[in-house]
């Protein structure tokens, strides 16, 4: 019995239905990869900040002169998106009284995720360009200001006691949220779609400056733990 053989047609409409089948696994591979790539880089900047914040809540200073370090992070909407910051603690006996000394600050690349940018900042429910957070030993007091390192005005008590970092891939519109709330000290990664949660944020309890070793003080928000 005489075979017959596959047609011009049938051929061209084999190829067309294993080309848009690979077309549309390509897009869902794609789309897939971005997503992952969004969930490590926003996980691995809070994995870092709370690391950050764990490595100076020891409950207690180290003798060594030198040895006691606030550590916090640098956010900012423009490169460089994310920075590691230190500074060295200062103790004055009053507990009032101590200090980051931001004149000795040491300022460093975050190497935790590459090809991300920090979409915007909600800062006390107003837009920031950047945001400074420092973890103060020996209990990790939360201090925040802007990023510039420079004189800044007093920060009054705010209505809003949170701060939100949105990131995204670079060339991507989709973002990723994390919120810190400065009433608690507590990081985490939320849903912007999902309904607020009935808790309501307490306000902060209290501000406080950190100084440089110039006299002109950094006015930051202090937070406790």
């Amino acid at each position: 019995m005489e075979k017959k053989a596959f047609t011009l047609v049938e051929m061209l409409i084999v190829v067309a239905i294993v080309g848009i089948m690979a077309f549309v696994a390509f897009s869902a591979f794609s789309v897939a990869r971005r997503q992952a790539q969004r969930d490590i880089a926003i996980d691995s900047v809070v994995t870092t900040l709370r690391g950050q914040q764990s490595s100076v809540k020891s409950g207690r200073l180290e003798e060594e002169e030198g040895s006691n370090l606030c550590k916090g992070m640098l956010f900012s909407v423009e490169e460089p998106y994310v920075q590691l910051v230190t500074a060295p603690y200062v103790a004055v006996g009053d507990v009032a009284a101590d200090y980051c000394d931001l004149d000795e600050r040491d300022v460093s690349d975050f190497l935790g995720a590459e090809g991300f940018r920090v979409d915007s900042i909600d800062r006390f429910g107003g837009e920031a360009d950047s945001f400074l957070i420092l973890f103060k030993p020996p209990f990790a007091r939360m201090l925040i200001s802007d990023s510039t390192f420079a004189p800044l005005q007093p920060i009054g008590t705010q209505t809003v006691q949170e701060v939100i970092v949105r990131i995204g891939l670079e060339n991507d519109d989709e973002v990723r949220a994390f919120r810190i709330d400065t009433s608690s000290g507590l990081t985490e990664r939320f849903n912007e779609n999902e309904e607020e949660s009935p808790n309501a944020l307490t306000p902060s309890r209290s501000n406080l400056t950190i100084q440089s070793t110039n006299t002109i003080p950094v006015s930051v928000q202090n937070v406790s733990p």
